[in-house]
């Protein structure tokens, strides 16, 4: 009796593998998960974009008070 328990559930873990793959492989879900990726990737650049901007802005700020190196971008931004 053992034995047939044992099938049955093979047999379920099977049907459920096979719907799985079914709509992994689906068009509808490789779709959706493409879109997903991309509008992912395209708001962690916009962040990582903002922020690298943001810190360089820090660092322009400071660097353009420095005597000698301040002085050498007055003189490149009035050419």
């Amino acid at each position: 009796m053992s034995g047939m328990s044992e099938d049955e559930n093979l047999k379920d873990v099977l049907i459920d593998l096979r719907s799985l793959i079914r709509k992994q492989t689906s068009f509808k879900y490789a779709f959706a998960r493409g879109v997903l990726y991309g509008l992912g990737t395209v708001i962690g650049a916009t962040v990582l974009i903002g922020v690298l901007t943001w810190v360089l802005g820090l660092a322009v700020g400071d660097i353009s008070e420095t005597p000698v190196i301040g002085s050498a971008l007055e003189e490149a931004a009035s050419q």
